[in-house]
């Protein structure tokens, strides 16, 4: 239940970030940097080197903080996409059950 419930949120930073709603892109950045960095340093002290979606969510958190500051490149579209791909693929895994 709780993946569900982290790939729905994922899912809507994504949104917001499409949809340019700055006043909720810092908390979604927050939210998301803190589960990145919980996520690859769990992953690293357990072994497991190859944590794609903690380097997702860490990833999507700097990039939300800095669209939050005015700053916006190019490739933080792809980041977005990236936001999308990892809540569905979750979502996916979970109803199928891997």
């Amino acid at each position: 239940m709780i993946v569900i419930i982290l790939s729905i949120i994922d899912i809507i930073a994504a949104l917001v970030y499409f949809l340019d709603i700055k006043s909720l892109v810092y908390l979604f950045a927050l939210f998301s940097l803190f589960k990145g960095i919980i996520s690859m340093s769990s992953s690293f002290f357990s072994g497991y080197f190859f944590d794609w979606m903690g380097v997702t969510d860490f990833l999507k958190g700097i990039v939300l903080i800095l669209f939050s500051l005015g700053i916006q490149w190019s490739w933080f579209d792809y980041v977005a996409w990236a936001m999308i791909f990892k809540g569905v693929y979750s979502i996916i895994r979970v109803f199928i059950g891997i």
